[in-house]
């Protein structure tokens, strides 16, 4: 949400958001966010006994929480804000990559997961609940030059297509060699073709088993400014 990471910093955006119009405003906070972590918190916020406003917030930390909608409808939102490391004590809530906090601690029931971690960095433990729990919407930020959104879809071109970004660089001329990657670019086309054919055609929108994967970063790139387009998603 902010960038000093500071108490004052952080209350001054959940203000901003509790004046929005909207029904709910469900918040994970991000690596930058420290005083939520009291491990990485500035020097002058641990020494003080200030705490959040959180009134009108609904804030997720490693846990889920449902909302309710006119006409009966539902959406279970859960949100985790945990981040491998990045370096830099005032981050908050790292974890070493053996000791990923991500397996099985996303309900299966889950409509819209909410994390920090931009799965273009590669946590393998985040992939990998995320394939277990398949929720229709996963929105995180973290990475800024790739704010946008992106469709996926749990099946076997997808874990082809994984597979391929997976392997190390080779190199312009090592690719042109024959190697596992036109193995799998082979298998992604033709399982991509596969699932739009027998899938998309015969069972229609209702024969999807797609998710979408929301980047919400605001800050456009590195520069600081706030000039990326907000993301909106119906569902």
């Amino acid at each position: 949400m902010v960038s000093s990471g500071s108490r004052a910093a952080i209350q001054a955006q959940l203000d901003w958001l509790r004046a929005q119009p909207h029904r709910y405003k469900v918040v994970v906070c991000g690596n930058h966010d420290s005083f939520f972590d009291p491990e990485a918190r500035l020097e002058a916020d641990s020494e003080s006994t200030d705490t959040l406003d959180l009134s009108g917030i609904v804030y997720l930390q490693r846990e889920a929480v449902t909302l309710k909608f006119d006409g009966g409808r539902k959406l279970v939102v859960f949100g985790a804000p945990d981040l491998p490391c990045l370096g830099g004590d005032n981050n908050a809530f790292q974890y070493h990559p053996p000791d990923a906090p991500w397996a099985g601690l996303v309900p299966l029931e889950t409509d819209i997961l909410k994390s920090h971690l931009d799965l273009g960095l590669g946590c393998p433990s985040l992939l990998r609940e995320v394939w277990r729990t398949r929720p229709r919407l996963h929105v995180f930020g973290h990475v800024h030059w790739g704010a946008g959104r992106e469709a996926v879809f749990f099946d076997a071109a997808q874990q082809s297509y994984e597979a391929l970004m997976a392997l190390p660089p080779r190199g312009l001329l090592w690719d042109l060699v024959p190697n596992r990657s036109w193995l799998l670019m082979a298998q992604t086309i033709l399982q991509g073709i596969n699932g739009f054919v027998f899938r998309w055609l015969m069972l229609g929108s209702a024969g999807s088993s797609g998710s979408l994967m929301v980047n919400a970063a605001q800050m456009y790139g590195d520069t600081g400014r706030m000039e990326n387009k907000p993301q909106v998603v119906y569902l």
